[in-house]
């Protein structure tokens, strides 16, 4: 698997928040194609009053340096963030979901937290992949990336590691996203 696919793999599902059927996925990544039902429930998102958190929500167009723009959608309080229509609670641990398709199948787990001040929203993921062909490996991805408001821009920073099968893929990759509000 090449870093670029690795890197876009990493950070739509783990930007996603173990969704990996959204929209946003579906822009970043073209190995995979369909998807099933979403096991998430959905919430109206609410602000909660006396709760400091950045609030992310809004379109915005983001770009990961050498890929092509994308947009996204995000609603988010202090409790539940929605990117692109999935569905995550923030502070509730794992939360997973499981595809598989006529090409493989994967198995997405993330976790978002705030940090002390609300200032940052940190998510780590997990994701194991194979392909439905005889003897494909196992790869696993593990990513940890954190969300955080500059200036009117959400700036994503994370790595991301990858195994296939017991096989480290590469060293750790840095990635760097810069999201501007879409007009």
């Amino acid at each position: 698997m090449d870093r670029k696919l690795i890197a876009m793999l990493l950070v739509a599902s783990s930007f996603a928040s173990s969704a990996f059927a959204t929209s946003i996925v579906n822009k970043l990544i073209t190995k995979h194609h369909s998807a099933t039902a979403s096991m998430t429930k959905a919430h109206k998102t609410t602000k909660q009053a006396n709760t400091s958190y950045v609030d992310f929500s809004g379109s915005w167009v983001g770009n990961c340096g050498d890929n092509e723009p994308f947009t996204t959608v995000i609603e988010n309080d202090f409790s539940y963030i929605t990117l692109d229509g999935e569905e995550s609670i923030i502070g509730a641990g794992l939360q997973g979901k499981y595809q598989s398709n006529e090409v493989g199948n994967q198995y997405s787990h993330s976790s978002f937290e705030w940090n002390k001040d609300g200032s940052a929203l940190t998510m780590k993921g997990v994701d194991v992949m194979k392909d439905n062909a005889d003897n494909s490996a196992i790869e696993t991805m593990l990513s940890t990336f954190t969300l955080t408001m500059k200036n009117g821009r959400i700036n994503l920073d994370g790595k991301v590691a990858g195994l296939e099968d017991l096989n480290e893929v590469q060293e750790p990759i840095t990635i760097h996203c810069v999201f501007n509000k879409k007009q």
